[in-house]
């Protein structure tokens, strides 16, 4: 599964060996930034990461597989977040991951898991 996928492509992304329970999947740049919030300036690492989410829930036996449509470029959702956020995903021109985290819309504070699988997406 490790691409390059075409603009708009529909994928199958599927994981084992999780704790069961609901998650949040997206695509990100495998590249995290250093984040600046505001105060002393901590950098914390956070992902570009498109706004297309796809709910996921993990399996009493710790799997799951769902669809998910990749995209060349989108906006990031974490582009407000502190500072040294680009406005945009491209994964074009740099290498995507997928990654699922516990449900986190308006905030997180956690570890995520990221596959280790790297994707481009062409126009």
């Amino acid at each position: 599964m490790a691409g390059p996928y075409s603009d708009s492509q529909t994928v199958t992304v599927s994981g084992s060996g999780l704790t069961p329970g609901d998650y949040d999947l997206s695509a990100c740049e495998y590249t995290s930034y250093n984040t600046f919030f505001p105060g002393p300036p901590v950098p914390v690492k956070i992902p570009a990461c498109g706004t297309t989410i796809v709910p996921v829930t993990v399996s009493g036996a710790g799997t799951f597989s769902t669809s998910f449509t990749v995209v060349t470029s989108e906006a990031n959702a974490h582009a407000g977040v502190g500072t040294g956020q680009p406005a945009n995903v491209d994964f074009d021109a740099k290498l995507g991951e997928f990654v699922l985290v516990p449900g986190h819309g308006s905030g997180f504070g956690g570890g995520h898991a990221a596959d280790s699988v790297e994707f481009n997406v062409t126009p």
